[in-house]
């Protein structure tokens, strides 16, 4: 259906087959982009996958990777913020899981004054109440960490009252991918093969 805005939370191009056209794909599709950590660690190159991916995009996408702002808000009405972060608002590593005590939560999250704090880092789907705060993990389209091997994606939509959050699946031909990974050259293709292919840790 139709829809204002898409924005990806990061985690975009490093540990897939094609990384130089996932980015092109999202910017053609005027895409908004905010930074992972794996943007961070790609712009470093940190390590084999980082430097791989790295050589395969270029020194041009290299630089919009290394331009990509940390979070994005969305304010359809005043007072009722929905805010875009990576990880969490602070730092892009630190993870939100759905089991955290709420008490390791809340030093992440104290200073969000949004209704909706959306993210990804961890690719696992889920809505919790934290509180009054909506925490909203939109999951991943192209690792999904839940044991589920379909695409995940978030949809947050403003009614004129609240936000409605839900999670949506697609599935794929996981098995073109998985040969994709193994013939492209890519570091350690056989362990991120075995990720997509299980979508756990």
């Amino acid at each position: 259906g139709a829809f204002d805005l898409t924005v990806m939370a990061g985690d975009l191009a490093m540990l897939g087959p094609r990384p130089a056209e996932t980015i092109d794909r999202l910017r053609a599709l005027n895409c908004l982009i905010i930074t992972g950590n794996t943007e961070q660690m790609v712009v470093r190159r940190d390590g084999p996958s980082a430097a791989w991916t790295a050589e395969q995009i270029g020194a041009e996408r290299l630089a919009v990777l290394a331009g990509l702002p940390f979070s994005y808000s969305v304010e359809p009405q005043v007072g009722h913020e929905l805010l875009i972060v990576h990880a969490n608002p602070k730092d892009l590593e630190a993870p939100l899981r759905p089991d955290s005590p709420a008490e390791d939560v809340r030093p992440l999250v104290e200073d969000v004054t949004a209704d909706v704090l959306a993210f990804g880092h961890i690719h696992i789907p889920y809505i919790r109440n934290l509180n009054g705060l909506m925490l909203f993990d939109v999951a991943s389209a192209g690792l999904p960490r839940d044991g589920d091997q379909r695409a995940a994606y978030g949809i947050a939509e403003w009614t004129g009252r609240e936000w409605r959050l839900e999670h949506h699946r697609v599935a794929y031909d996981i098995d073109a991918v998985v040969q994709d990974i193994l013939n492209c050259g890519m570091p350690n293709a056989d362990k991120a093969a075995a990720i997509l292919q299980s979508a756990r840790y």
